[in-house]
């Protein structure tokens, strides 16, 4: 694959280095500002809530109970349900030998640390500019990043999101992986079902063989489920699968969501169209911002229509918008799109879809609010398909070979 040459001339010298520590440091204050409002009071006991229902799903693994049963309920201070395919819960067994602070702090650790890989990775050209001081704009991009709501959603509840996310990028990215290409991608989609966007996405990019070892890890690590929970594995195939959770709650973001909300009894028609003309456009997208070398954009394009098209995709599924982010702000060299990439950045500081539900409440203002994040995910895909042209590119991590 063609690379961007990293040694073309730029039109502007580049926003000075003094502005985008100031912005980032803004979006540091208010990342801490949304999570001191979400988190009020301040004193209370720190639950990860979506950790502690894979622990619990481990822990019938363990000893035998159903993952979908009242087993799982009954470990849980909120009783949510395991709704993931069950080698999920297999994988989930180790963190069941941790005691609950020591899970939780591991696990939040980990996040950081596989984050902190997806920044330096997704956000090099920026990083390159600092020289000597990359490290402390490492600091400052991942702290930036951990401010966003999707990504504070995410180390709050404890969810494997980012670690999916990371499986696809460096998957995609690297450009010569020590591993066979294709096998994050499916391990990902053997966890959750929606990274599986990415086996056609390697197909239609020509990483034919990739898209095969994809779906055979896909299937080798479902059948390991199987093997360890035959019963929960044909369960939720066979009826699980098609059981989404609360679907109309503000906080799904997915173009089901949306239309669920806003159209009750006729949303289904509108929804089949919407998420086919969001896979025709998103994936061709994709396809041509890979031929062209800019891998991560495509990547990103991807990871978008996936968030889009999922039935459910709630706040914290939306970690996908950091390496949105990171497109748009290439070296931080062109002022227009540093000041889109921050402003994309503040809105997803500000929290706008809590902020339409716990204090407007109702209206017409409170609706938007409530839907803006999908609204924003629909804004991003068309501007990174369409208004970045492949002629503003900043180099960034070479495209993968084929």
């Amino acid at each position: 694959m063609a690379t961007v040459d990293a040694s073309r001339p730029t039109a502007t010298k580049g926003v000075p280095a003094a502005v985008l520590v100031l912005g980032a440091l803004v979006l540091i204050a208010g990342g801490v500002l949304g999570a001191m409002w979400m988190l009020h009071p301040l004193i209370r006991k720190w639950d990860l809530g979506d950790l502690a229902v894979y622990r619990a799903a481990g822990n019938a693994v363990r000893h035998g109970h159903s993952v979908f049963g009242s087993y799982v309920h009954d470990q849980l201070r909120t009783p949510l349900p395991f709704i993931y395919p069950p080698v999920a819960a297999v994988l989930a067994v180790p963190a069941t030998l941790l005691g609950e602070t020591q899970a939780n702090l591991t696990w939040t650790a980990l996040t950081i640390v596989i984050l902190g890989l997806v920044v330096a990775v997704c956000f090099a050209p920026l990083l390159r500019r600092f020289g000597r001081a990359a490290p402390v704009a490492f600091v400052l991009v991942l702290a930036s990043m951990c401010a966003l709501s999707p990504v504070e959603d995410h180390l709050r509840f404890g969810q494997v999101g980012i670690l999916l996310m990371a499986c696809c990028i460096f998957d995609c990215v690297v450009e010569r992986p020590k591993w066979p290409r294709g096998v994050l991608v499916g391990f990902a989609t053997a966890i959750k079902l929606v990274p599986g966007i990415f086996i056609p996405y390697l197909w239609l990019t020509g990483r034919k063989r990739a898209a095969w070892v994809a779906a055979a890890t896909f299937g080798l690590f479902t059948l390991f489920g199987g093997i360890v929970a035959p019963g929960d594995s044909w369960e939720f195939f066979h009826s699980k699968i098609f059981e989404p959770t609360s679907p109309q709650f503000f906080t799904n973001q997915s173009l089901e969501g949306v239309l669920q909300r806003a159209l009750p009894g006729a949303w289904r028609v509108f929804w089949i169209v919407a998420i086919g003309l969001v896979l025709w456009f998103g994936l061709r997208a994709a396809v041509e911002a890979s031929a062209r070398g800019d891998e991560l954009r495509a990547v990103a394009i991807t990871g978008l229509v996936s968030v889009l098209v999922s039935p459910i995709s709630w706040i914290h599924h939306l970690v996908w918008v950091v390496p949105v982010i990171a497109v748009i702000l290439g070296a931080g060299r062109d002022p227009k799109r540093v000041a889109i990439a921050f402003l994309v950045a503040a809105v997803f500081v500000a929290r706008l879809p809590y902020f339409g539900h716990d204090e407007l409440k109702t209206g017409l203002l409170a609706g938007v609010l409530k839907d803006s994040y999908a609204f924003v995910c629909v804004a991003l895909l068309v501007y990174l398909a369409r208004g970045l042209r492949s002629s503003d590119a900043e180099p960034r991590v070479a495209g993968s070979t084929r």
